[in-house]
């Protein structure tokens, strides 16, 4: 995840294609003012082929959204990094 879009793994049932847009709906937790929920539209930038499972890996690039939005989402990541280290 970024401030500009994330990648997914997708089961078997998801099919996907680059240039589709789809809208998603996350949540950022545990945030210092606490969670925080993302409704965001995206578009399908790539869709890896499948693994032995089934499963592919989607890269989504997010479009239009508010720039207060990506700044929690930038937050977000980068409190995940620190933590990670």
């Amino acid at each position: 995840m970024s401030g500009g879009g994330m990648a997914l793994y997708l089961p078997r049932h998801v099919i996907l294609r680059p240039g589709l847009m789809v809208e998603m709906q996350f949540t950022l937790p545990q945030l210092p003012h606490g969670d925080f929920p993302v409704d965001v539209k995206s578009t399908v930038i790539r869709v890896s082929e499948r693994n032995e499972n089934g499963f592919a890996v989607g890269s989504f690039q997010f479009v239009n959204m508010k720039e207060s939005v990506r700044q929690r989402v930038i937050q977000y990541t980068f409190s995940r990094q620190r933590a990670l280290m």
